[in-house]
């Protein structure tokens, strides 16, 4: 029998105080008999609760819990790519703070990484997110499927999983703005898709708004698209600033 692959859990968070414990004990329940070694990286997000105390705090603890602080908000996206730059794991899978994602969703999608494919979605069937949210889903979806030409309509969600392999050609990038998933769909074509049971917020509520899921929508299509001129609004800067580092060796930064 072949030894079981390492995972790194990448995991965002903005004031997720209240949901990190159990998050973290229900990563590693998990993924007991999928996976060999498993690491979670936590990446905080410039977070105005104690989400980083209790960071460190579950750090103590374990040390299979890598920390990522950066020093100011950046946004999802970049939080999530940042922090898959210092995955280690043969397959990587980036879930949520908020526990909407159930963490046994893992093995599912292993499941579907053993069958052959190098990027799974959980795709909730019954999105437990207001209107304008489920708006915002359609439009990404309208917006992926004209800018990256797929070869069939694709659905996507930040529960996701993929092969170690596609993650060295993720490089750090300046450019300004990234979108993970299609980072991710521009370098391969093996695609699966499993249903999520969506759970409601365990704790506060969504930080996104009709305006942010406009302007991250705008930035898919100005970045993303092939028309050259939209690129004259494209702006270069640095995606995310490090402000401390915890992984194998304590503080590194």
């Amino acid at each position: 029998m072949e030894p079981l692959e390492k995972l790194s859990v990448v995991v965002p968070v903005y004031n997720g105080a209240k949901s990190l414990k159990i998050l973290c004990e229900s990563i590693f329940d998990s993924s007991i008999g999928h996976f060999g070694q498993v690491e979670i990286i936590l990446v905080d997000d410039g977070s105005k609760d104690d989400s980083y105390r209790v960071m460190r705090e579950l750090r103590n603890l374990d040390s299979r819990i890598k920390l990522i602080k950066l020093k100011k908000n950046s946004g999802q996206q970049n939080a999530t790519f940042c922090g898959m730059q210092f995955a280690g794991g043969g397959i990587i899978a980036t879930l949520d703070d908020d526990l909407q994602h159930p963490p046994e969703i893992l093995g599912l999608m292993k499941a579907e990484i053993d069958k052959g494919a190098e990027l799974v979605f959980a795709v909730p069937e019954k999105p437990a997110h207001k209107r304008y949210r489920r708006l915002g889903s359609k439009l990404t979806f309208l917006a992926f499927n004209f800018i990256l030409k797929t070869k069939k309509p694709i659905r996507i969600s930040s529960c996701r999983m993929f092969d170690g392999g596609i993650k060295a050609e993720l490089k750090k990038k300046d450019s300004g703005f990234v979108y993970v998933s299609a980072e991710l769909i521009k370098r391969t074509d093996k695609i699966a898709w499993i249903a999520l049971g969506h759970e409601e917020r365990a704790h506060g509520q969504s930080n996104y708004t009709p305006a942010s899921l406009l302007k991250i929508f705008a930035k898919l299509v100005i970045h993303y698209s092939d028309l050259r001129i939209l690129k004259i609004f494209c702006k270069s800067g640095k995606l995310y600033e490090i402000e401390s580092l915890e992984m194998e060796d304590g503080i590194s930064l």
